[in-house]
């Protein structure tokens, strides 16, 4: 008898004696929020965060777990109307060798660097569902920043590009690469003083962009949000990319109650290094912002 099958019965005889059989049902030890979670370790357990932070994250620790689950953290704004959505899958253990897992730490990210003002603030609360039952659920709070210091200035965005019914503005400069804008493409690109490219991309199709195996590897968050009024789903990712030996960043956003005047599904799509993309988040927001669906 090996010691995950030892384990296995000497639980099930714990619980029957006790009374208290759950049979394989998975079972939850632990469950809060905290500002981070880094391989593995919690970062300051807390209800309350300041909007400036760039996420708010809920840990989840799992006893028993038998089989396989999907984990969906859902994230709603009780003082408003924001609402997110992610999906996480737990491996079953049986594919790993073992008959169980004795203990599962799982966790979700709320990604604020990327929301919307009036999301990052008020009451909060994140449920983990899986198998249609209530694993866990806590409420948080984000507050207002207050700083003395004046506003920055608006970025200026002059420049206006389109393909099809979609039009956005972007900065005066940038370029405009528009030779494949028949094939549902269109680019607007920077290379800054160190050589490193930078761009916002408008990607016409029918291709299921957003589970691309490339994309799916590498995904740090996926969302269900709000852009400028328009439903989208959102997709934060690391891309290797080949040309320049680099690891680049990039935001998807596809939008999802409107379609081009060809008929294919709205991409949106920023890049840039991954070490830099923090420069250029403010610029990428007044882009993702920019943009209008023209309704003929």
């Amino acid at each position: 008898m090996t010691i995950g099958r030892m384990m296995t019965l000497l639980t099930i005889l714990a619980l029957v004696f006790s009374g208290m059989v759950f049979g394989q049902k998975v079972q939850v030890s632990d469950f809060f929020t905290c500002e981070d979670v880094i391989r593995g370790e919690v970062q300051n357990n807390t209800v309350t965060f300041r909007d400036n932070v760039e996420k708010v994250a809920v840990f989840m620790q799992l006893a028993n777990v038998f089989e396989s689950l999907v984990i969906n953290w859902e994230w709603t704004q009780l003082s408003g109307n924001g609402q997110l959505s992610q999906t996480q899958i737990i491996p079953s253990p049986k594919e790993q060798g073992y008959d169980f897992w004795e203990e599962y730490s799982c966790w979700g990210i709320l990604d604020l660097s990327q929301m919307l003002p009036d999301m990052k603030s008020g009451r909060w609360r994140i449920k983990a569902m899986a198998n249609g039952r209530l694993l866990g659920q806590s409420e948080f709070t984000l507050t207002k920043t207050t700083s003395d210091k004046k506003e920055p200035a608006q970025i200026s965005l002059p420049n206006e590009g389109s393909i099809e019914n979609v039009v956005f503005n972007y900065p005066g400069d940038w370029y405009f690469y528009d030779d494949e804008l028949d094939d549902g493409f269109c680019q607007v690109w920077l290379l800054d003083e160190a050589g490193s490219f930078i761009s916002f991309s408008i990607y016409l199709t029918t291709e299921p962009l957003l589970d691309d195996p490339q994309l799916t590897q590498n995904m740090i968050t996926r969302e269900k949000t709000i852009l400028s009024s328009l439903n989208v789903e959102h997709v934060l990712v690391n891309l290797y990319d080949d040309t320049d030996n680099e690891w680049y960043k990039s935001s998807i956003y596809q939008i999802r109650d409107y379609w081009s005047l060809s008929g294919k599904s709205i991409f949106l799509v920023s890049y840039a290094p991954a070490g830099k993309y923090d420069e250029y988040t403010e610029i990428f927001r007044g882009i993702f912002e920019s943009v209008e669906i023209i309704l003929y």
